[in-house]
């Protein structure tokens, strides 16, 4: 895995299911899921970062 020197961030596409600060080199982030679903997110400093997570 490469190492990035810029900030990113985890941005639920709904911005209300998790919103953290942004993360620097080796900062970690993690939320829990409680309902089965898709859940899509994006880096707000980089858009085009786009992610899913499915929940079963």
């Amino acid at each position: 895995m490469d190492r990035d020197d810029v900030p990113h961030t985890v941005v639920s596409n709904d911005k209300t299911t998790f919103k953290p600060k942004a993360l620097d080199t080796d900062e970690r982030f993690s939320y829990t899921f409680t309902k089965p679903g898709n859940c899509f997110y994006f880096c707000s400093v980089h858009p085009k970062m786009t992610e899913e997570v499915i929940v079963q």
